[in-house]
């Protein structure tokens, strides 16, 4: 049994290493003998011709593909599958992730897909490519979805795997990770360019349900720390990583998870730095001085609104007194915050954007830049029900008609005009765009008096800025 997976090109320079991809793979070899493909489009940049001819000359027969819901993984997917199509070699196109998953009918649909994935992948996907192997019967399968030819017809879900220490470290052998380990764009300049980076998932799902956000795992399971640490271990001996970003949804959970993360970081003297998604309920002094002796160099805070009316109806389950001393105690303990801002959900009016504004240029620590992007109500989120409710989306097909680039409008939630809306957003995203470039502006002009007036060896020049 040939099977491809299809890690797609979304225009990057350097991408991020597709983690769930790897362990997938790792987890559906590791007792079976199936001969594994892999097209990195996303490192060598080939044209879609290139995967028709690919899966013609190696008569690959199953063919499978991860997608998010943003418009452009999106039109990407829908792309590489008219490619898969023009084969003359029959492959089964298996799709799967948070787009397919959230509406399993659409995707087959438009893609003429064999099968969706649903969910948690692992144990679906491994129980699909068993009965394609053997020629079995695949409608019981569970955590799939297919057309018969006469109807959609979507399973009941796989159930969850509870101890996710059983799978497998990712296939990183199968992959051209010297490509990966260049990748910075989570941390920008708060690590060094020498450093070698690597993604690790350490837990699967939230604690929280903000109504933008689709879950594609129900509930909250983590690793153990001594696995996360086994894992660390094993990147540094064998592919130099030094840097790791965590890239599951929360690892800042709670304060006692991170705690014994930390802690044992510490023990086994892991000698790494690493950032990760965080809450800023748990962003307290003890805690984030322990993450910084840990190694941790920047936290990514989904902030969202610092409008009080507008975080509860998100469902954000959290306070503005919470945001503001939380990313206060993470720049006191010097960690760099990420300060992530949506516009034109239910509830905002010009003073949020206001208040929002004001927050980022007083709290930014030019480690990347930052902007404001409008609110986008996903398939599968409470708030695509909420756009169906209000006349504004008649279903997932108008979402992909009207959700042309992630920073423009799919959906005005307020009670203001879309004119008004970008007019804020265009203002706001100005003063942010001058205040992070005065900034680099003022340091290379520090440079240089340092260089010129007190013969400072050190500058290398601005091609090196």
């Amino acid at each position: 049994m040939k099977i491809l997976f299809i890690i797609p090109d979304y225009d990057h320079y350097i991408s991020h290493f597709p983690s769930p991809i790897a362990y997938l793979i790792s987890f559906i070899n590791r007792n079976n003998d199936f001969d594994i493909f892999i097209l990195n489009q996303d490192v060598y940049h080939f044209p879609d011709s290139y995967i028709t001819d690919y899966i013609n000359k190696n008569k690959i027969d199953i063919t499978a593909i991860s997608s998010m819901s943003g418009y452009y993984q999106y039109k990407r997917l829908s792309e590489i599958c008219t490619a898969i199509r023009k084969s003359n070699h029959k492959s089964n196109l298996v799709l799967g992730g948070h787009g397919p998953s959230a509406e399993p009918a659409f995707y087959l649909k438009k893609t003429s897909a064999d099968y969706v994935v649903l969910g948690e992948g692992e144990v679906a996907f491994q129980n699909l490519v068993n009965a394609l192997s053997n020629n079995q019967s695949t409608k019981n399968i569970k955590g799939i979805a297919y057309y018969d030819g006469e109807k959609y017809t979507v399973n009941e879900r796989e159930k969850q795997i509870k101890n996710i220490d059983k799978i497998p470290f990712p296939a990183w052998d199968l992959f051209p990770i010297n490509h990966y380990a260049l990748n910075h764009n989570m941390v920008g300049k708060a690590i060094s360019r020498t450093k070698r980076c690597m993604p690790i998932i350490s837990s699967r799902g939230c604690l929280y349900r903000c109504n933008f956000c689709y879950r594609l795992y129900k509930g909250y399971r983590v690793r153990s720390p001594e696995s996360i640490v086994e894992e660390i271990q094993v990147l540094k001996k064998n592919y130099w990583i030094n840097h790791i970003t965590f890239f599951d949804e929360l690892l800042m959970s709670t304060e006692d998870r991170i705690t014994e993360v930390c802690e044992n970081f510490l023990k086994n003297d892991l000698n790494i730095t690493f950032d990760c998604q965080g809450r800023l309920n748990t962003a307290k002094p003890k805690l984030l001085k322990l993450m910084k002796s840990a190694g941790c160099v920047s936290i990514n805070y989904g902030i969202e609104s610092l409008d009080q009316n507008v975080l509860d109806k998100m469902n954000k389950n959290q306070t503005v007194k919470e945001i503001v001393k939380g990313v206060k105690s993470t720049i006191d303990a010097d960690i760099h915050p990420g300060l992530n801002f949506i516009f034109g959900n239910i509830g905002d009016t010009s003073e949020s954007i206001e208040k929002a504004l004001s927050f980022m240029l007083e709290h930014h620590t030019f480690y990347r830049n930052w902007s404001i992007s409008p609110v986008t109500p996903f398939p599968g989120t409470k708030l695509f029900q909420k756009a169906i409710e209000m006349g504004a989306i008649k279903d997932v097909e108008d979402f992909y008609k009207k959700h042309t680039n992630t920073d423009l409008l799919t959906v005005n939630f307020t009670e203001m005009t879309d004119d008004e809306i970008y007019k804020l957003l265009y203002d706001s995203n100005c003063k942010l765009l001058k205040h992070y470039f005065d900034k680099i502006l003022s340091n290379n002009l520090q440079s240089f008096e340092k260089l010129y007036f007190e013969k400072d060896s050190s500058f290398r020049g601005l091609r090196h800025s």
